[in-house]
Order: structure tokens, then sequence, then C-alpha cells
């Protein structure tokens, strides 16, 4: 990858149902960050349109797909930098939640279809893992709770990933229920942040996290929080948790490969002892 590589994330709200508030928020976010010299800016998930805002259909899906790619591809090419965005992209009667890489050429050089959809989420699964090589370092995308399971970026990695861009909408508090009858409220804050420095940790890798926020002081709405986090767990900058917010950090390429050559715990990994990971599963619920 890049000597450095300076990473902008635009933590944001969204307004329920109005696409063109939303573009109009997104395009002082992305000014911002190109005044500041970010080489690339991340957008949370379910950003542009929320599936609480108005039920999703094929014609919704297809509307919201060409006008959020018009505006990346624009904004990309006007600003010269990369945009890491989603959107619901519609297949007949049913659709992914895809995350888009857009490069400052306003080309799409990446797609991925989030392959872990929560469990109250109705989109289909993706199936496949893709890095996309770019003048910036070799970059992996997830969705959100994709990060609940480590072998997703785990296989990114091994595909040659450097930095991995996670878009997510993370649920807030249980409005103070307890998930675990008799135990005391987790920190989800705290749940949220060690799935995210692990990801990086045990990876050697760059993680970019980008979460959309709507704070609710009795609970509910979106984390927020966005985060950037170094390949040794450093956190190099974090988001608030209440409000909206654009957060930037530099990523010292030759700092992750220094790192990689003191640790790299990778090369001490036993690949023939792990083989039941793909053969055992929970039963379902």
């Amino acid at each position: 990858m890049k000597d450095s590589v300076r990473v902008a994330v635009a933590q944001l709200t969204g307004v329920s149902g109005d696409m063109e508030s939303n573009l109009t928020s997104a395009e002082k976010m992305i000014a911002e960050a190109a005044g500041r010299g970010a080489d690339i800016l991340c957008f949370p998930e379910y950003y542009f349109i929320q599936p609480e805002s108005e039920p999703v259909t094929r014609q919704t899906t297809r509307r919201e797909e060409s006008r959020v790619l018009s505006f990346l591809r624009e904004m990309a090419r006007k600003h010269g930098l990369w945009l890491n965005a989603g959107y619901l992209r519609g297949r007949k009667s049913a659709y992914f939640n895809t995350s888009v890489l857009v490069s400052p050429a306003g080309r799409v050089v990446g797609r991925f279809n989030k392959v872990h959809p929560a469990p109250n989420e109705a989109v289909l699964a993706g199936s496949d893992y893709p890095v996309f090589r770019t003048e910036l370092g070799t970059i992996g995308l997830l969705i959100c709770y994709d990060v609940w399971f480590p072998e997703a970026a785990r296989m990114l990695v091994l595909a040659g990933a450097e930095i991995i861009l996670i878009m997510a909408d993370v649920p807030a508090g249980r409005g103070g229920k307890s998930a675990l009858p008799g135990h005391p409220i987790s920190d989800e804050r705290l749940n949220w942040t060690t799935l995210a420095t692990a990801r990086a940790l045990e990876n050697d890798v760059f993680v970019v996290v980008a979460d959309r926020v709507r704070y609710r002081p009795a609970g509910g709405g979106s984390m927020g929080g966005s985060m950037i986090i170094s390949c040794d767990g450093t956190m190099l900058a974090q988001a608030s948790f209440q409000r909206e917010d654009l957060i930037i950090a530099d990523l010292d390429g030759r700092a992750r490969s220094a790192w990689v050559d003191a640790y790299g715990h990778l090369r001490h990994r036993r690949p023939r002892t792990y083989t039941g990971l793909t053969k055992r599963a929970l039963p379902a619920k």
C-alpha cells in the first residue's frame, strides 16, 4: 500500500425518506474531507435511503441505485478522491445490501454484497469476499453484522487486503434492558469497539468503520462511534456516539510493513487444524 493514506469517515444520520437532503449533507462532507486532504471518504450503511423510511420495492431500489451511483461518480470526479458508500441493489423481487468503491475517475471499481444479513434484515445474502487493488492499497469491504464473524475479515486478508472498510448501522441500546436475565447491562459501545479492534489486530490490517448515528437517550437508534483503527489495534480516531461527525486519520503503510515483518500473526496459522469450520454449524433456531 501507499506509505500514507489519509482516510475520512462521514458519520451521518440521514433524513428518512428525503434522498435530496441526504445527498446535500453528503456533498458537504465530501467537500470538507477533500479540503482536508483525504484520499478516501467512507459513508455509513443505510444512510442514503433507510428501510424504516419507506417500503422497499424493486422500483425504489432501482431508483436509489441509479441516483446514488450517479452522485458518487460525480462527487469523486469533482473532488478527486475515493468514495465508499452503500445502497440497496434490487434483483427481481429481492435485493442485496451493497457496498461500492468509487475511484477519483468516477469509476465503480468494486462491489460487495453483505454476506451476513442481520436476523431482522430482509435482504439476500452475498456469497464472496472480493478485494480490490487500488493506488491506495488493496481494499476489502464488509458491512455491519459481517464483523461478528471473524472468518469474513480473515478471508479478505488472505486474499491480500491491507485496509478493510466497514459501513454499519449498529443498533444502539436496549432501553435499559439487559440482554441476559439476571446479568448487568453490557456496554454495547465497548462490545462494538472491541469487535472492530480485534478484526484489525488479529489480521495485521487497518480497519475503518463508518457507522450511522441516531442518538436517543432512552435507547434505540443507531450507535455512532465510527472508528479508524491501526493494524496494531491503536484507535487512530473515533467519532461521537451522539452526533454527526467527520473523523480523519493517516494510515502509515510503512509502519504496517514493519509490524507485519516483526509479528506477522498470519505466518503462524495452522490451516489444517481449522477444517472443521466449514463442516460444522449450529442447528437452525
